[in-house]
């Protein structure tokens, strides 16, 4: 990627680079043309051929008029047939084609491109191909729809399914679905057209936003070009890393024991007795030992010297046999006797159970003095200069200048700012002479590493242009939309109201709910006792935690509030019957004899206007919103001839 950006440090006067690379960054497009323009002038021979190049992918990249691109790039074609940067042109005029639509005359470029200059950093990068595949699909001869000369092919309706999320993607897989999808892709394209028209594309938020993600895309690439792809481990490496560190790698000795605990030194001899014996140890644990362990018969472990009691430390990890038995040992008011049940003696972790997280940290311990040898060479590169080291004083003038980087001078207010949008907690955390200056410095990089990205030209490797135009599109039909059809729907109160009034009794009627306890016994003789017991006076609670084998039995057999509509229908039938604190006789149900007591009771009522008023609203206009989205999408589909033919290539898989 490198090697012909180094060719033109050669002969295109650095502060003029600099100085076109400042506009572009600061959003200056016209500017930059500008002074490219003065210095295509003056220019040698040479020097022009990347001079206009530049100027074409300002066009391309920032500008966004592929088709001027175009023209300045065959221009150059013409002018310098011989030149020794015909690869970059190529591969530049292939992807102004793209960007225009021209997928065939695209393909045929590429693929000479390819042919030509196999060694050509496009080529062999490893985003190297993804134009020639956009195109292929383009070009693919099973069109499944045409939106004028647009084609969408099967390839790509196949692919846009297939990276759907797995749980949407089920929904698109039978033919009615595809049929669907391609529907949708259809429309996006219709809307992205007028949204185009529109000028949606090309408004102050629209742009700031584009450049925002251009330089979002550009930086990582341009971090693995600088950093990333310069970092390698060798298995020397990693071989000395191991033999320094070893002693990181030690897993230390385990022991797994068991344990009873008692507060009598008697009793603990004569557990000591029983188990010489043979009597089972876990059988003694249960009866005698007072410790939490007991839930667990006693058994502690595997674990490391540190987290033992130092009292058994000795007998455990040192004189301790396995299968032995131990004590008592007294430690605090405690009597404790163990079993050493296993040993797990110490070792050194092999070379290869460590080799990859060996070489992750060396590639992270590289890549963190990589990138701040690179960051050092950018701001060199790049002239940044700071005025002051270290620290911002609190003395320090709202309009002070504290650094220059190409065009931007950085004064306090812009440190101020800056601080001004973090959140609180991490204000605190900067808001001091150190961390005023780390802000600054900041700034500073962030300008640095964008100027770097104008450099070394990232953006213009095809994956990230794909993925950029992705995001141009979902932006215009997301705002389309939001224009044409969201802000259109618009819904009145009369409209609300009369559709309270139409739907109240039904979809805003809430019917009683009731809450009860429930004992669920198996057979009808347990559930007259308990009912008996009930009369009685017992408790319904205690009652149903003891005897209940339905999950309520936890909560004394409290259900939640139902309706007519769930699952206890028939408690709600009987429910109906009942007074507060009321207690059925037993009843028949799928799960065996029940008998419930009414806890409590909500009336039916119907909800209050207010409260379901944004309910309303919002399904009112999302009903509209349907209605203007179908009526638009169809006057679209007749203003730009689409030609579906997509049953021509499913009707064999119907």
């Amino acid at each position: 990627m490198v090697k012909i950006l180094l060719l033109i440090l050669a002969i295109y006067n650095q502060d003029a680079r600099w100085k076109v690379y400042s506009k572009l960054v600061d959003s200056q497009y016209d500017e930059a043309l500008k002074l490219l323009g003065n210095y295509l002038n003056s220019a040698s021979r040479e020097d022009s051929f990347f001079i206009k190049m530049e100027m074409g992918d300002i066009y391309l990249e920032h500008k966004r008029f592929p088709d001027s691109a175009y023209t300045i790039y065959t221009s150059i074609l013409n002018i310098y047939p011989d030149s020794q940067s015909l690869g970059d042109l190529y591969y530049r005029t292939g992807e102004a084609l793209i960007e225009m639509e021209r997928f065939k005359e695209a393909a045929e470029l590429l693929e000479k491109y390819i042919t030509s200059f196999p060694e050509h950093r496009y080529v062999n990068e490893i985003y190297a191909l993804s134009s020639v595949e956009r195109t292929f699909k383009k070009n693919y001869y099973q069109v499944v729809a045409r939106i004028g000369d647009y084609p969408i092919t099967k390839l790509e309706l196949e692919e846009a399914i297939s990276r759907l999320p797995s749980a949407l993607r089920k929904k698109y897989n039978d033919i009615e679905g595809k049929r669907k999808y391609l529907d949708q892709m259809i429309k996006n394209r219709l809307f992205y057209l007028e949204g185009i028209k529109m000028g949606i594309d090309r408004d102050s938020s629209a742009l700031k936003r584009f450049r925002e993600m251009r330089y979002n895309l550009g930086t990582p690439v341009l971090y693995y070009f600088t950093v990333t792809s310069k970092i390698s481990v060798s298995r020397e490496e990693i071989e000395k890393y191991y033999k320094e560190h070893k002693k990181d790698f030690l897993i230390p000795a385990k022991v797994k024991y068991q344990e009873i605990g008692v507060t009598d030194k008697k009793l603990a001899d004569s557990i000591i007795k029983e188990i010489k014996k043979g009597t089972d140890m876990d059988t003694l644990v249960q009866l005698f030992s007072i410790l939490h362990s007991k839930r667990g018969n006693g058994y502690i472990g595997p674990v490391v010297e540190n987290f033992v009691k130092k009292e058994l430390r000795e007998v455990l990890f040192k004189k301790g046999k396995k299968n032995k038995v131990y004590g008592p040992i007294k430690i605090d008011t405690v009597y404790f006797i163990v079993k050493i049940v296993d040993k797990i003696p110490s070792r050194y972790k092999e070379l290869e159970e460590v080799y990859n997280m060996i070489k992750r940290t060396l590639e992270s311990e590289k890549m963190n003095q990589k990138e701040k040898e690179v960051m050092d060479e950018f701001i060199k590169e790049t002239g940044a200069k700071f005025y002051i080291s270290d620290s911002i004083p609190d003395s320090t003038s709202l309009e002070d200048t504290l650094a220059y980087c190409q065009g931007k001078y950085f004064t306090y207010r812009d440190v101020r700012d800056y601080f001004g949008s973090l959140p609180h907690d991490v204000k605190n955390r900067w808001d001091d002479p150190p961390g005023r200056f780390k802000i600054l410095h900041g700034l500073v990089e962030q300008r640095v590493v964008r100027l770097e990205v104008e450099n070394y030209k990232p953006y213009l490797v095809d994956t990230l242009r794909n993925k950029f135009h992705k995001n141009i599109v979902n932006y215009v039909v997301y705002n389309f939309k939001k224009r044409e059809i969201r802000e259109k729907a618009k819904v009145s109160e009369k409209e609300i109201k009369r559709y309270y009034k139409k739907h109240r009794k039904d979809e805003f009627y809430v019917p009683t709910k009731f809450r009860v306890r429930e004992i669920v016994v198996e057979t009808r003789e347990e559930a007259d006792s308990l009912y008996n017991l009930l009369q009685k006076g017992l408790s319904f609670d205690s009652l149903a935690k003891e005897n209940s084998i339905v999950p309520t039995r936890n909560s004394g057999g409290l259900t939640g509030f139902f309706d007519k509509n769930s699952q206890y229908k028939k408690y709600y039938e009987i429910a109906l019957r009942m007074k507060i604190g009321e207690i059925h006789p037993p009843f028949k149900t799928k799960e065996g004899w029940a008998i419930i007591k009414l806890e409590d009771k909500k009336p039916d009522y119907y909800k209050e206007f207010n409260t379901v008023k944004t309910i309303i609203r919002n399904k009112l206009i999302r009903k509209k919103t349907e209605k203007i989205e179908k009526r638009l999408f169809e006057k679209l589909k007749k203003k730009y001839g689409v030609l579906i033919t997509f049953d021509q290539y499913y009707k064999e898989e119907k």
